[in-house]
């Protein structure tokens, strides 16, 4: 992921908005098909983060992807959400 952004919304802390491309790789098993399928593709990162001022971060990601795979594409949606908490070393 690149940093894209740092705006300065808030006199404490930190904020970043940061994004990046990627590939992807999933083993699924399809209903109503033999055995699994696998899907190659390429998928992107977008996503906001706050850092407190102690060594605690929050995010929230957007996850779009593209896959392809066994004469198929990915159906089950092009996007993924997720949220974050780590440690701010």
């Amino acid at each position: 992921n690149f940093m894209i952004a740092t705006p300065d919304w808030t006199s404490a802390g930190s904020w970043g908005f940061y994004g990046g491309p990627g590939a992807g790789l999933a083993i699924v098993n399809v209903p109503d098909s033999e055995g699994a399928s696998v899907f190659a593709g390429v998928v992107g990162n977008l996503g906001l983060e706050y850092t407190f001022n102690i060594p605690l971060q929050i995010s929230l990601d957007l996850r779009p992807r593209l896959m392809f795979g066994n004469n198929n594409v990915w159906t089950d949606g092009i996007f993924s959400f997720g949220i974050g908490v780590r440690y701010a070393f």
